[in-house]
């Protein structure tokens, strides 16, 4: 760093001080497994991490996972690599053309999820769980 001493007169004395630096400053972008895979943990576990995960659609407490494998993450930012074509209707207009739950809950993850909809795995638990509420309503 530098040392600038201004005195009434103006500029006194400038000097170059060297500070330690006790860790690096790493920016880590990929697919969050990839982030958190043994190699990259291995190399940058004792850095300050910023981490830009590019998987398609938000991971659940991505900043959490990473600073179990990296204690001095300091950010996390989500930047998928491929981004959805963009629909031109609005969500009102998706909405409306939504019939069943399902397909209103679908329209509300692709808003949300900058035109992602939901993963399989997701579908067919909301699937179950509209299920499982119809049979619930039809014993009352």
């Amino acid at each position: 760093m530098w040392l600038v001493d201004v005195d009434a007169d103006g500029l006194a004395e400038v000097e170059w001080l060297e500070l330690p630096v006790p860790r690096r400053l790493v920016t880590l972008t990929g697919p969050l497994d990839e982030l958190l895979s043994a190699e990259s943990v291995a190399t940058h576990a004792d850095d300050w991490v910023c981490a830009v995960y590019t998987d398609a659609v938000p991971q659940t407490e991505p900043m959490r996972r990473l600073r179990e494998s990296y204690p001095y993450c300091a950010m996390v930012q989500h930047q998928p690599e491929v981004r959805a074509e963009a629909d031109e209707r609005s969500y009102v207009q998706r909405l409306r053309n939504a019939v069943t739950d399902a397909d209103r809950i679908d329209a509300f993850l692709e808003h949300v999820r900058a035109g992602q909809g939901p993963t399989v795995a997701e579908r067919d638990l909301i699937r179950a769980i509209l299920d499982e509420r119809v049979r619930a309503e039809a014993l009352v």
